[in-house]
């Protein structure tokens, strides 16, 4: 091991643990007569344990052979000979930087400390049963006293006779015997697993450094499409998107796909046949993604938007295509045109660099934030955060502070499962990057005097517990107006209480969840759990409708009955201009709202009914739209009549 501004270190474990257990006749007891036979007379009880009275078939033959005894009794004898031995070898390699990463840090590979371990295992394991029959090979058996057989036995002497006779003679007998020679060879077996453990713990090895080796790629095409936004610049601001770091972070996720799969197939096939590596192998396939999306390095994002009725996506509403971008005269923009120097998404987009460009917004004069949820890429957690907010506050722009996708749900699970049991645990275990983000932030806007209105959905509502939780313990600023949480898998009324019960309560906190709402409080009875979901009292919706998907349609703003896009212009769900007979786009006025409402409906309002008006409901906000926030009172309020 060495040390210095940081640690680098080495070292190797291995364990081996071999049993055995023998336990034979060597050779089977009892009477073996010659040619002349054998003539037994017992006086009063025979017992037979394993015991074989028996002579040549010939003097069988001959009728030689009489067996005679007032009662009898016999039982087989169990022989076995078996062995296990397994053994496990672990390594761990790998350094540590000293230095903290600042806001400008590089993408990390492989992982954020550089430290990787490989496992081998091995095992070898033989059994072998068998038994040692107990019989008398004559016909002529006389078991005198029936009734004390049958006491004694259960059995009748008949049954007796027919379930002792056996076909074993002294040519054969010693085949029939049920003995197990002991080959238990205590070297081999040890030799047999260190060998496989080897073998293993070089196929972990190479496993691993092909994941890495993946991932490293997909950190290398996201460092290159930020640093591609980082230079680009748009009416004197930087960090917007180009068609190439566009297609760098979408080759990016490809990426880290085939690794994660990759990694699973593998996996199997060093596990295969035991239960004990089996898990491991999976268990590291699955965490790895977690571990990367939790560790990568922080990123906000800002964005504006000016009324786009798909919420400023750059997907369209079934979220199967890509949208066309067009100017403000409605004309179409080639955006993979290299000539073409503007936007090339929907909406002001653009990735924060540096905390001293976050301002106010100039509608509420506060910071407007939101975290999302879980499975949400970039474009999705923009998407619902325009959505979670009024149009006149999304004109002026709200802030991302992104927690990004593992890229498959099973380490999705997983990491929303880690940021669960941290929130119940009041954020004692090590913060990820998204809530370190969110105390960045906090205390970035303290030292400017701003204020926050944080906006927290489905696992975002985790990060802002987390963070704010250990906030409360390490005394850190929580500058906020306002705290509204959207179908949050944190218990709000736990939040809520915590920040009383230490004093932080000066802020105004806020929620709604749906009554189906799966993450927020789930309909299913047995899994509504604060401890395994939001667990949160449902603020409306619709309830006569079971398993309806509720998790993403939470609105700001009831939706319009026509789609319209960011320059007005109406638009079908795909987000292609409706055109006139003359092919010219046709831009939304008073009078022809009514027409574009029936010809091209507006599906998030169709969404937007179904899940909160059309059933039965008991919906908490008035008005047109239930999906709004309500108060969330402490224990003490909620006391109060």
């Amino acid at each position: 091991m060495t040390v210095g501004y940081g640690f680098s270190a080495g070292g190797d474990y291995s364990q081996s643990k071999i049993r055995a257990d023998h336990a034979s006749v060597t050779e089977q007891s009892g009477i073996y007569a010659g040619e002349d036979g054998y003539q037994i007379n017992v006086q009063n009880h025979t017992d037979l344990k394993g015991g074989l009275i028996t002579s040549t078939q010939k003097s069988e033959d001959d009728g030689k052979n009489t067996f005679s005894t007032g009662t009898l009794t016999f039982e087989d004898l169990a022989n076995h000979a078996e062995y296990k031995g397994e053994a496990i070898g672990l390594g761990v390699s790998g350094s540590v930087a000293g230095d903290n990463p600042n806001q400008n840090s590089r993408i990390y590979t492989v992982n954020q400390s550089g430290m990787s371990s490989t496992m081998g295992y091995g095992k070898d394991s033989d059994k072998q049963y068998a038994t040692t029959h107990s019989g008398i090979n004559t016909a002529n058996i006389t078991i005198r006293d029936n009734e004390k057989q049958q006491q004694i036995t259960g059995i009748s002497a008949e049954e007796a006779k027919r379930a002792v006779k056996a076909d074993v003679t002294t040519d054969n007998y010693a085949e029939h015997s049920g003995s197990l020679k002991n080959n238990f060879d205590k070297d081999k077996v040890q030799s047999e697993i260190d060998l496989q453990v080897k073998v293993t713990q070089e196929f972990d090895s190479n496993r691993k450094a092909l994941r890495a080796e993946i991932n490293k790629a997909a950190d290398e095409k996201r460092q290159k499409a930020e640093d591609i936004r980082r230079e680009n610049y748009i009416d004197g601001k930087n960090g917007y998107n180009t068609a190439e770091s566009l297609a760098l972070d979408k080759s990016a996720d490809k990426l880290e796909k085939v690794a994660f799969y990759t990694d699973l197939a593998l996996g199997g096939l060093y596990g295969i046949g035991d239960s004990t590596a089996l898990t491991y192998v999976t268990g590291s396939a699955v965490a790895n993604p977690a571990i990367r999306a939790g560790t990568r390095p922080r990123q906000f994002w800002f964005e504006k938007c000016d009324g786009d009725s798909l919420y400023c996506s750059n997907r369209n509403y079934d979220d199967t295509a890509d949208r066309k971008i067009y100017d403000k005269n409605g004309q179409e923009i080639d955006t993979k045109d290299p000539n073409y120097t503007g936007m090339v998404e929907i909406g002001d987009k653009r990735q924060i660099s540096d905390l001293n460009e976050i301002e106010p917004n100039k509608v509420t004069g506060s910071i407007v934030t939101t975290n999302d949820g879980i499975l949400n890429p970039r474009n999705d957690a923009l998407k619902n955060g325009i959505k979670q907010q009024k149009w006149e506050v999304d004109k002026e722009g709200i802030l991302l502070i992104y927690n990004p996708p593992t890229g498959n749900s099973i380490s999705e699970l997983l990491y929303a499962a880690y940021d669960k049991t941290n929130d119940l645990l009041g954020g004692r275990l090590p913060l990820a990057s998204a809530q370190k983000a969110n105390l960045e932030l906090n205390q970035y806007a303290e030292s400017k005097g701003y204020k926050i209105d944080s906006n927290n959905h489905s696992r975002g509502g985790l990060t802002r517990s987390v963070s704010d939780k250990y906030s409360v313990r390490h005394n850190l600023p929580l500058p906020y107006n306002n705290v509204q949480f959207f179908g949050s898998a944190a218990n709000v009324d736990d939040y809520t209480n915590y920040m009383n019960e230490y004093g932080r309560k000066d802020f105004n906190i806020s929620a709604t969840t749906h009554y189906t709402d799966f993450v927020g409080r789930t309909p299913l009875v047995a899994l509504r759990s604060k401890h395994i979901v939001g667990g949160n009292e449902p603020t409306g919706g619709v309830e006569d409708k079971w398993f309806l998907y509720s998790h993403s349609s939470y609105f700001a703003e009831k939706p319009t009955p026509y789609l319209v896009n960011e320059h007005g212009f109406y638009m079908d769900k795909n987000g292609d201009l409706i055109k006139d007979n003359s092919g010219n786009p046709i831009k939304m006025t008073e009078e022809n709202k009514l027409e574009y409402s029936t010809k091209v409906p507006n599906p998030y309002l169709d969404d937007f009914e179904q899940k909160w008006i059309k059933g039965q409901t008991h919906n908490k906000v008035s008005g047109d739209n239930p999906s709004l926030p309500v108060p969330v009172r402490t224990k003490k309020q909620q006391g109060e009549r």
